[in-house]
């Protein structure tokens, strides 16, 4: 899925954000070292939000489906995950003032999502889901990329509910899922204007960041059919894994005082936080007996994540 336009992610907030100032931080040995902390800043950041992204986008009810039943479904998922703002702006820069860059509390990313799950033998369903979204945004000199990928399996297993018990009781499973996601945010830059502490920098600059991230679930979710309305709740825990690279190229000129040629780039690696409990929960409404609207969330310790789409499928 092509997004409309890049702005509507506010992960553009950072992007104008290193644009404009991540580039006066390359003049010299010193600055070399302060783009490398940016580096490691931004790598931190994206790692926390790709991973989120993959393991916060398909909350479903408790029911397992029986054997050969099949669900397909299509889903619109956003997560948000919050951005170390004070952190940020406290880092140890010697040339660049990162305190003066406005940077958005949180990080969104959306994802349209596409998922199967099929009954097999011995009370279990096995799932699929792939989701894809990226954008691409060109201006007068400047020009920006964004990409992500979510792919992830899960296997549930029946520990209460189905056939006539199901009547009465609710249906309550324990699934465990890996989920994937991969993507970049890529922007090229010209960039003409002062330093801090004097000089000025005429080059061309490219940050990019690219994140291969997963995550490894345990959760117990339980779900009541009531009339047309089925509310489920669940809760779980996952395990964070991966990393995020980041690198800084600046080449042109600096003035410092006398023009001198530059062409240096600092790269760094980071990995997410370790994992998070979350508690997903929601509603699905049986418009028809087989086409029915799941709305759903997951809510992490930091970060939250919200779900709506159409299911079709049968037991």
């Amino acid at each position: 899925m092509r997004l409309t336009s890049f702005k509507a992610v506010p992960l553009a907030a950072m992007l104008l954000a290193a644009g404009t100032t991540l580039h006066a931080a390359n003049a010299g040995s010193d600055l070399f070292i302060d783009a490398g902390t940016l580096a490691h800043w931004f790598s931190e950041q994206l790692s926390n939000a790709s991973v989120f992204s993959a393991a916060g986008s398909l909350p479903r009810p408790g029911a397992v489906h029986d054997l050969l039943g099949v669900e397909v479904g299509l889903s619109g998922a956003v997560t948000s995950t919050p951005l170390d703002v004070d952190g940020f702006h406290g880092l140890p820069l010697t040339r660049y003032d990162g305190t003066t860059v406005d940077l958005p509390s949180r990080l969104l990313m959306p994802v349209p999502v596409v998922h199967l799950k099929v009954g097999i033998p011995g009370g279990f369903d096995v799932g699929m889901r792939f989701g894809s979204a990226n954008s691409n945004e060109n201006t007068n000199d400047a020009k920006s990329e964004f990409k992500n990928q979510v792919v992830g399996v899960e296997v549930r297993r029946r520990l209460l509910g189905g056939g006539l018990t199901g009547v009465a009781l609710p249906d309550v499973a324990l699934g465990l899922s890996y989920d994937r996601s991969t993507g970049k945010v890529d922007r090229t830059e010209v960039y003409n204007g002062p330093l801090n502490g004097g000089g000025s920098l005429n080059a061309t600059t490219h940050w990019k960041s690219e994140w291969n991230t997963s995550a490894l679930a345990l959760r117990a979710t339980a779900s009541k059919t009531l009339l047309m309305f089925t509310p489920y709740l669940g809760v779980g825990y996952a395990k964070y894994m991966g990393d995020t690279d980041t690198s800084i190229n600046i080449a042109g000129t600096v003035s410092d005082p006398a023009p001198t040629a530059i062409d240096q780039t600092s790269t760094a690696t980071a990995k997410p936080r370790s994992g998070e409990a979350q508690v997903t929960g929601g509603v699905e409404i049986a418009f028809f007996p087989l086409v029915h609207l799941n709305v759903g969330g997951v809510v992490g310790q930091k970060d939250w994540g919200a779900n709506v789409g159409l299911v079709v499928g049968f037991r």
